[in-house]
């Protein structure tokens, strides 16, 4: 099934990753918890949050303000709570 022209995710191809920031527990990535991938790409004003759930049903993909991923990364940063989200530079 072809995307129709103006979707979002046509605008991304063909563009450059720049940086991968993974949100998890822990930095060794646990395939069975939800996550959350947050995506930059070169010389490009916005950036792909995708995230995954407890349950490996359901995925969602957004293309967002590259302005709003500051805001996103904090939010889901809790290094003061070692149980609870930390983002990770994906390497």
């Amino acid at each position: 099934m072809k995307s129709p022209p103006d979707h979002f995710l046509n605008q991304i191809i063909g563009q450059t990753v720049e940086s991968v920031y993974q949100v998890d527990f822990n930095e060794n990535r646990d395939t069975h918890l939800p996550w959350l991938l947050f995506i930059t790409f070169e010389r490009f004003d916005k950036y792909l949050e995708i995230e995954g759930g407890f349950d490996g049903d359901h995925i969602k993909l957004d293309l967002n303000a590259l302005s709003e991923l500051n805001s996103r990364l904090k939010e889901n940063d809790l290094k003061d709570f070692p149980d609870l989200w930390q983002v990770y530079e994906a390497r």
